[in-house]
């Protein structure tokens, strides 16, 4: 057994009663107890502390992210593209007839031209601009709660590859650039742009009847990034179509509809490697243990000076706990990620239902009440780049303690398994993070993770 100790601090006094004669019956003097305080800092390696280190994927769905991703040769490796369902157009629409002075309901209309819209987050931009986007109409019917870059439908009840990977074979709809400092600072202004700027894939006639070909059942939208080492940031789509009228064919109605179902492909995914696992992501990936503290653990020389070694685990004597993790690069480097990312730790409660169980409040948060930015498990982007193991403090004090002080007896146990997953954002309420995965040196390796106790040990109190 390997224990790193460090001596943080000696805290020695006397234990004075002070008061009336008959506070200690056999003698005046209130100074015949003396204790003897020692407080020392235990780290503990993985395998001294934890068992059943398991790695999970596939949580969640990309259907429901509130924002989709383009990227293409994003640091070489990269690509992701976003799939985009559009709601069908009205049957009829309403026209003025030469002439005259009342709309009447013209359901012949002819679809002339139109384009897809999309709002691109001006401030979560990688690449040389202006980026060129390609619209195109896919051909494979897919399910949107499971639909990757290699499956187009992957259900317990069945599986489609896609004929072409990256949700292909599709049929060329338009071309369009954007340039986000385009609107409001581009040229040296000192306008800053928008937050969120739009941008337009022009389609024409061929490209907009093929989108509302309802014999098509896989019909649908892939918009993807051409321009070389790109990530962007899609808010929002929608579909406009330009439809002449059959009743006054000198009308052009533009008919504008919203998204019904998107999603995101993406590749490669991340490696799901226990000696540098990566957690976070859409679909997420979490990393699971069951903590299996000891009894007591062995002293340094320098520890057992001071304290009675073997050095017993109590929960009285616990001041301090804390679970270290050391980051490690992540791979595919364009996988790693671009903003500060909250982790967090929750009780698995049960775990014979993984990975699949239900989960409690981070323990951070036991009671569910607080803020879910909490500042002690906040990590920086920086932390996952070349520059590798930089610690990452998990503060876990009252749970070691409840999960030292529980004797099996009690109707409800403390949970013995962690899940160890992103932070839930607070505005979105997922714990979805596309392209971004933390990845941290694993059990059994160089940085692996281990459980920091700081324990105040009393010397007891001898006899007079």
């Amino acid at each position: 057994m390997t224990i790193r100790h460090g001596l943080l601090a000696f805290f020695a006094g006397l234990l004075s009663i002070q008061g009336c004669e008959d506070a200690i019956p056999t003698s005046t003097d209130g100074d015949l107890l003396p204790v003897e305080a020692v407080t020392v800092e235990l780290r503990l390696p993985f395998s001294e502390f934890a068992t059943d280190f398991q790695l999970f994927d596939g949580f969640g769905s990309t259907s429901i992210l509130p924002s989709l991703v383009l990227a293409h040769e994003w640091e070489e490796t990269v690509e992701a593209r976003s799939l985009f369902r559009f709601l069908d157009l009205p049957r009829i629409i309403f026209v003025f007839p030469p002439g005259s002075n009342s709309t009447v309901t013209d359901s012949l209309f002819v679809p002339v031209s139109g384009e897809v819209a999309l709002e691109l987050d001006t401030l979560d931009v990688r690449g040389l601009t202006p980026f060129l986007l390609e619209a195109g109409v896919t051909q494979t019917p897919w399910h949107p709660p499971s639909v990757d870059w290699d499956f187009a439908v992957d259900t317990l009840g069945a599986q489609v590859p896609w004929p072409e990977p990256g949700g292909g074979p599709v049929a060329f709809a338009g071309q369009g650039e954007w340039d986000p400092n385009a609107d409001g600072g581009g040229g040296g202004s000192e306008i800053d742009p928008p937050l969120i700027t739009r941008a337009t894939i022009p389609l024409d006639s061929a490209g907009v009847t093929a989108l509302l070909d309802t014999t098509v059942a896989g019909r649908g939208v892939r918009v993807s990034s051409l321009s070389p080492d790109s990530r962007l940031r899609v808010r929002s789509a929608e579909l406009v179509v330009r439809v002449r009228s059959s009743v006054n064919p000198d009308t052009i109605v533009a008919i504008t509809v919203g998204v019904r179902s998107v999603a995101l492909l993406q590749d490669p995914p991340p490696s799901l490697d226990p000696a540098a696992f990566p957690i976070g992501g859409a679909p997420a990936v979490r990393a699971t243990f069951r903590f299996d503290l000891p009894e007591s653990v062995p002293g340094s020389p320098a520890v057992c000076a001071v304290v009675s070694c073997p050095v017993e685990l109590l929960p009285e004597r616990l001041v301090y706990a804390g679970l270290e993790l050391y980051t490690h690069e992540t791979i595919p480097t364009g996988l790693r990620p671009i903003q500060e990312t909250v982790i967090e730790l929750r009780p698995v409660l049960s775990p014979e239902r993984l990975p699949r169980s239900p989960l409690g409040f981070p323990l951070a948060c036991p009671s569910g009440e607080c803020s879910m930015n909490l500042p002690s498990t906040v990590i920086e982007e920086d932390f996952f780049t070349i520059e590798q193991g930089t610690r990452v403090d998990l503060p876990i004090t009252r749970y070691v303690r409840d999960l030292l002080r529980d004797d099996g007896s009690s109707a409800t146990p403390v949970p013995s398994t962690l899940v160890l997953m992103n932070g839930v954002d607070p505005q979105t309420l997922l714990e979805l993070r596309p392209l971004q995965y933390s990845t941290f040196w694993g059990p059994g390796t160089e940085f692996e993770p281990t459980l920091r106790l700081v324990l105040t040990v009393a010397s007891g109190v001898p006899s007079p």
